[in-house]
C-alpha cells in the first residue's frame, strides 16, 4: 500500500462527472489509477476494462446524455475492499469519487466494478 497525498489531485465538480463518457475512460485502459482507501492508504488499481453496458444498446440515453457504461479495475491481491465510494486519481482525469463493487479474484489480482448510467 502507498501512503495517500490529500494534496495529489482535488476532486472534479458533479457536472465533470456527469460529462464523463465511455470514450474517454476507453483511451485510459490499461492506465493505473490511485485508489484511495482511507485518509492515509491508497493502493493502485489498472483500469482493465470500460465496456457500454447491456441496457445501452435497448434504447438511447434520454436528452442527450452518455450511453451508460462498466469500468472494471484489478487491484492488489489483498482481502477484498468493501463496496462503496471511494477515490480514484489519475494525472489526467483528475481525482473521481466512484462507488465500486468488487466483482471477484482474477489472475493477477482482486476486480472491482464501477458503473456508470
Amino acid at each position: 500500500m502507498i501512503p495517500a497525498d490529500p494534496n495529489f489531485l482535488t476532486p472534479i465538480s458533479a457536472a465533470v462527472l456527469e460529462s464523463l463518457d465511455l470514450a474517454i475512460f476507453t483511451r485510459h485502459v490499461g492506465d493505473v489509477f490511485r485508489l484511495a482507501v482511507d485518509e492515509t492508504t491508497t493502493i493502485e488499481a489498472r483500469l482493465i476494462e470500460a465496456t457500454p453496458s447491456s441496457a445501452a444498446s435497448a434504447s438511447p440515453p434520454p436528452n442527450g446524455r452518455s450511453v451508460p457504461f462498466s469500468l472494471v479495475f484489478q487491484g492488489p491481491n489483498i482481502p477484498p475492499l468493501p463496496q462503496r465510494i471511494y477515490r480514484l486519481e489519475h494525472p489526467e482525469l483528475g481525482a473521481l469519487d466512484v462507488f465500486l463493487v468488487p466483482i471477484g479474484q482474477a489472475t493477477g489480482g482482486m476486480r472491482y466494478e464501477a458503473v456508470f448510467n
